[in-house]
Order: structure tokens, then C-alpha cells, then sequence
């Protein structure tokens, strides 16, 4: 006989079995907690949960700020992908700045060393990444502009037919 408590996350999964939203009241009440008090417990438990939906269901949550999380549309798994990618963008370059913006005189040989090399393969990193990020936005647009022209020979295609019936009719 199992006597272990379920975990938080595994009861906020199976909400999401049966509703695309849980609000924090909802998220509380089912976990037994405050839903302002123990906002970043709750918070833990919604990302484990979000984790094992991405990962068992192909479905991802997507935060709604002072509401609680939803199940995000297919469509939206780019649009979140790349906002994760702007957010580690953006660490990088705060851990560059770390790094770089420090007072080198007076360190011992050695942490100087590691600092600079950190330093330097950080930038590295940073640098890969905006020409990665320059490329993507290029296929992004290379990929819009295939869409736009697959719909436009569709409504083409839909006139023309729509013209040959009309000619067939007499």
C-alpha cells in the first residue's frame, strides 16, 4: 500500500487533464496552500507539471501574469521557444559583462587567468549567438514569404477554377 503523498506537480498535471487554465486559487485550493503566500511554491510545481505536459503530452504552459497558466496553442511553442532563447541571450551577455567589468589588479595569477578565459569564451558565445540569431531571423523570413506565396496560388487557383466554371456554364 502507497502512503506518500501525491507531489504538487502530479496534481496540477492532472488539472490540466481537464482544463486548459488553472488560475492560482485554483492551483491553491487544490494543493492546499495560500494562493498569494505560496505563489513560488506553487510556481515550482507548475513548471515540474509544464515539464512532464511538454514531455507526455506535447503541450506547453504558457504563464498568465497574475492569473495563473494556460495550455499555449501549438502555434505559440515557437513564439515561446524563442522568447527562452531571448532570455539566454540575455544572460549571456550579463554573464560577459561579469567578467569583463571586473578589476583585475591585485587577483591572484591564477583566478586572473580563469577570469580572462571565462571572459573570452563567453564573448565567444555571445557572438556565436547573434550571428545564429541572424540567421534564423533570414530563414524566418525566407519561410514567410514561401507562406505568402503558397496562399496567394491558392486564392489563384481558387479563381480560376471559379473562372472555368463560369466559361463550362455558358
Amino acid at each position: 500500500m502507497n502512503t506518500r503523498p501525491t507531489a504538487r506537480w502530479r496534481i496540477l498535471y492532472d488539472l490540466f487533464q481537464q482544463a486548459d487554465l488553472v488560475t492560482y486559487d485554483q492551483a491553491a485550493e487544490a494543493l492546499s496552500l495560500h494562493a498569494d503566500k505560496d505563489r513560488k511554491a506553487i510556481q515550482k510545481a507548475m513548471n515540474r507539471a509544464g515539464e512532464e505536459l511538454e514531455v507526455t503530452d506535447k503541450r506547453a504552459l504558457r504563464a498568465v501574469p497574475g492569473v495563473g497558466y494556460r495550455i499555449a496553442d501549438p502555434n505559440e511553442h515557437v513564439i515561446l521557444a524563442r522568447e527562452y532563447q531571448e532570455k539566454s541571450k540575455g544572460a549571456i551577455d550579463r554573464g560577459v559583462s561579469k567578467v569583463v567589468n571586473v578589476n583585475l589588479n591585485g587577483m591572484e595569477p591564477a583566478a586572473r587567468s580563469l577570469t580572462l578565459a571565462v571572459a573570452q569564451l563567453l564573448t565567444r558565445e555571445a557572438d556565436m549567438m547573434a550571428r545564429f540569431d541572424l540567421r534564423q531571423q533570414k530563414s524566418e523570413a525566407q519561410i514567410r514569404e514561401i507562406i505568402d506565396r503558397q496562399d496567394r496560388s491558392e486564392a489563384e487557383t481558387a479563381e480560376l477554377k471559379e473562372r472555368l466554371a463560369r466559361l463550362e456554364a455558358g
